[in-house]
């Protein structure tokens, strides 16, 4: 039969705070219990559980139950619920292995697989109380975000070893840092900061794009490319060791704010990286990433007004990036010079030997104004108009056609399994006099950079020999221009298609086409 008198079936979940209590002296103790700090659940338990146990604790103990909650939403595929009926349902276990057919599908994608990528995702992906939309590409993005972490880490063990750098011994000495070694700490510290505020605040989705703005933007596309000569095996820069130290500092460091969101990830990294040093100053807590100490932020070491000025910077190299892609210009071609007019209130141009290294620039003018011309192209933004000249010389040119060689022995280096500064027997041979003339002034720099340790260069045909590893690279004939041409533009040539040059339009014939042919061997 009915029972007339019920009570909602939430009252029972609402006493969850006091219902395990246990009874003694006869009695119930059910208000000795203290409230959670952070519960979570989904956006239905707002009439449900989060609604009766707060009423629960008011009407029996007059006091809240939890300091904090976190709600989400319901998880949708490319904004659309998902259903079986509807075939956009996975399991996550598909994911993670996989297994899922739009990963096996898509060979860029097939190789995708493991937890991390899922836990870096869904993270940044799930905003409090909004629905959780999964996106394959942001998933598939993510991936390359891990990829970068690993692949930093790699570098860095690899260059420190080859260097013979010791962590107990090379200590960071203050008195020797740099301005863009005081940068990056200063970034590592403001991001210490930041993640400390976010999370705080349980605005999680923001944690990790804190993470992959500095290690990504901060670390991998601009510390490690402002250091990278200075770290090299080859390097007897006096800064070197010190450099390398502050780069292994950030990176342990950076590393216990990744912990919480790729446990794995970062296990490995730090047992494989910084647990035999640890243990090497007698350390006990070294068997996990998990028994370190979450970093503490310097403000001491937060300077502002520096990050500011690094921020300009990179502004104005990608103003320079964008004139040369604009004007068929390789990024790793050389300018004579670039020309900044100012406006009011520009910053201050701390960072001008970085610009003309990260651009490529000879010569770097700051001037009230500009007068235009032909060889120069503009490119205007918010605090300075940015001039670069297109005008080439015989320096340019030779160094054009040194910097496309060297890309092209570093790249059939490591094609061909070769290690970072494994010594090799080079020789490089062209019929052109002029390149072999450029090639032979420049014969020790080009030898050091490939690491190796004999070098010959002939004004001659090269053909292929047994035991060697041989390649050669194909140059437009217009001596002002000498650019490296693709493989398939050559083939393209010799099927009568596309006979203009792609950076010069200097019309194409096969046999006006420069060789360079290059072979090497492990010594």
């Amino acid at each position: 039969r009915r029972i007339e008198d019920i009570l909602d079936v939430w009252l029972d979940s609402g006493s969850v705070m006091w219902a395990s209590q246990e009874v003694y002296d006869g009695e119930s103790h059910f208000d000795t219990w203290e409230p959670a700090d952070f519960i979570i659940e989904g956006k239905d338990q707002i009439r449900g559980w989060f609604n009766s146990l707060l009423c629960s604790a008011m009407v029996s103990s007059k006091r809240k139950n939890y300091d904090a909650c976190y709600m989400h939403g319901w998880t949708l595929k490319d904004n659309q619920k998902m259903s079986k009926s509807q075939g956009n349902y996975f399991e996550v276990d598909e994911l993670i292995d996989g297994e899922l057919k739009e990963l096996k599908q898509n060979r860029k994608y097939s190789h995708i697989k493991g937890i991390e990528t899922f836990r870096f995702y869904s993270l940044g992906a799930a905003q409090p109380g909004r629905d959780f939309n999964f996106n394959m590409k942001e998933y598939t993005d993510t991936f390359k975000i891990l990829n970068t972490i690993w692949n930093v880490y790699v570098y860095t063990t690899q260059k420190l070893n080859l260097s013979g750098f010791d962590p107990a011994k090379h200590k960071i000495d203050k008195k020797k840092l740099t301005r863009v070694d005081e940068w990056i700490i200063s970034r590592l510290h403001s991001t210490i900061k930041k993640l400390k505020e976010l999370s705080d605040q349980y605005k999680l989705p923001w944690v990790t794009t804190e993470l992959r703005n500095f290690i990504v933007d901060d670390v991998s596309r601009w510390y490690i490319m402002l250091i990278r000569d200075t770290i090299d095996i080859n390097s007897d820069d006096p800064n070197k060791f010190n450099v390398m130290a502050v780069l292994y500092d950030i990176l342990y460091e950076f590393l216990l704010m990744l912990a919480p969101v790729n446990p794995m990830l970062s296990e490995e990294i730090f047992l494989k990286v910084y647990k035999p040093y640890l243990e090497e100053k007698g350390l006990k807590k070294t068997k996990s990433i998990f028994l370190q100490v979450w970093p503490e932020f310097d403000e001491e070491v937060i300077d502002a007004k520096l990050e500011y000025q690094m921020e300009f910077s990179r502004n104005l190299i990608e103003a320079v990036r964008s004139l040369k892609d604009a004007n068929r210009i390789r990024l790793r071609w050389p300018n004579k010079r670039l020309l900044i007019e100012t406006k009011e209130e520009m910053p201050e141009l701390t960072f001008s030997n970085i610009i003309k290294q990260m651009g490529n620039i000879k010569e770097l003018e700051i001037k009230d104004s500009v007068e235009e011309s032909e060889d120069l192209v503009k490119e205007e933004s918010k605090y300075c108009n940015v001039y670069l000249d297109l005008s080439v010389d015989e320096e340019i040119i030779r160094e054009r056609v040194e910097n496309d060689l060297l890309r092209n022995i570093q790249y059939t280096r490591k094609n061909n399994k070769l290690k970072v500064g494994e010594p090799i027997e080079l020789t490089i041979g062209t019929k052109n006099k002029a390149i072999a003339n450029y090639l032979k002034q420049d014969s020790e720099e080009i030898a050091a950079k490939v690491s190796a340790e004999e070098i010959e260069i002939k004004a001659e045909k090269l053909f292929e020999e047994d035991d060697y590893i041989f390649e050669k690279i194909n140059l437009c004939p217009n001596e002002k221009c000498h650019a490296s041409l693709k493989k398939k533009y050559i083939t393209k040539l010799k099927n009568g298609k596309n006979p203009d040059c792609p950076y010069c339009g200097t019309e194409l014939e096969i046999p006006e086409i420069i060789d360079v042919a290059f072979k090497f061997k492990k010594i």
